[in-house]
């Protein structure tokens, strides 16, 4: 028998039982015997196969993971390092497409990537099947790595694999429900914003939006205001029947009307001026444009006809003055309005629904 390959041999299982066990000091020993760091079994198979079965699935029976990949499973750093400074290739992959950073993330071992992105491995890395290393996170129940590696790795809540699952999609389908809300978290205003209907009637029943939306930015934005931004008017009925506030003003005093004037989305503005109620010529604060002054500046004709005209006519039959002074004062010809929405002069409305308006108020000369 050639003892040089049995002794060769015998040292590859050794190291292969040190990366899964994290013993640094025994995989340095190996590595000064030149120890093939690529390693595997007889049969393709690693002690991974057998220490961490909740990981694999059958389809994996003949990967060939390699004492990099133990390690940062493992969660073994100084393995990791001992590897990588003894030429253990960072970028390897499973006939599946997993690496190292893949490993340490499907463990949840944010100190083992790091180590692995100062040996500048690819964070952004996916699968076969398009998986990145926050799908699997997610899908193990990793909530703090998970807000890792989205807010310090910068990898994207919104990226799906194959079957068009995100990382959102895998912590709810595997109920780690403090995952999801983690994940929720940094997604909620995309959900919001993009309309996505489906996905927010589900969430809206597992989690306070708006206690989410405060937590991912510190300017007061909420539910209604993302919606806006979007202008998908279902998205904006489906936070008015949970009950949100939909009068909700940011830190700078931005309604929601605001942003649904900003973005032009017209349907969005006519809904949140009839149905919520929400004033277009009030100043909400200080060096704070109105609604009706924003449409100006952003030339949408549409926006700027509906905004005077539903805001007129609903101040007209309400009776409320002030609201027609602020109209006026926003340069809203009330007359002309009145005339062609309603077929008569303000005065005989007026006169009509036993409102006191003057034909011309005072702020009309100002």
């Amino acid at each position: 028998m050639d003892q040089t390959g049995g002794d060769q041999r015998d040292a590859e299982k050794k190291i292969l039982g040190a990366s899964r066990e994290g013993n640094a000091e025994a995989v340095t020993r190996l590595m000064q015997k030149k120890v093939d760091l690529e390693v595997t079994d007889e049969e393709g198979r690693t002690p991974l196969l057998l220490i961490f079965p909740f990981v694999l699935s059958a389809s994996r029976l003949a990967c060939s993971d390699a004492p990099l990949h133990l390690a940062a499973l493992g969660g073994h750093d100084r393995v990791v390092r001992e590897l990588i400074r003894g030429g253990a290739d960072v970028g390897a992959k499973t006939p599946e497409g997993l690496s190292c950073v893949h490993y340490a993330a499907q463990g949840g071992h944010i100190s083992t990537v790091m180590a692995l992105l100062e040996s500048r491995c690819d964070i952004e890395a996916v699968t076969k099947d398009g998986s990145t290393a926050l799908h699997l996170a997610a899908a193990q129940g990793h909530a703090t790595a998970v807000e890792w590696l989205v807010g310090q790795a910068g990898l994207k809540v919104t990226s799906v694999n194959k079957k068009r699952q995100t990382a959102l999609d895998l912590a709810r389908k595997a109920g780690h429900k403090a995952t999801a809300q983690s994940l929720v978290q940094f997604q909620i205003s995309h959900i919001l914003a993009a309309g996505d209907v489906g996905t927010l009637r589900q969430l809206v029943e597992e989690f306070d939006l708006d206690d989410l939306c405060a937590r991912e930015n510190d300017k007061g934005f909420r539910s209604v205001h993302y919606a806006a931004c979007g202008g998908n008017v279902e998205i904006l009925k489906i936070l008015q029947n949970k009950m949100y506030n939909m009068r909700s003003v940011t830190s700078q005093g931005y309604s929601a009307l605001h942003f649904a004037v900003k973005y032009s989305h017209e349907p969005a503005v006519r809904w949140l001026i009839e149905e919520v109620e929400l004033d277009a010529a009030l100043p909400p604060g200080r060096g704070v444009a109105s609604v009706l002054a924003l449409a100006r500046r952003k030339r949408n004709a549409n926006i700027i006809s509906c905004l005077e005209e539903v805001t007129t006519v609903r101040a007209l039959e309400s009776g409320d003055l002030e609201e027609l002074i602020n109209l006026v004062r926003e340069g809203v010809d009330i007359e002309d309005v009145c005339k062609r929405k309603l077929g008569i002069r303000v005065a005989q409305f007026a006169a009509k629904w036993g409102h006191l308006v003057t034909e011309e108020p005072p702020e009309n000369q100002v």
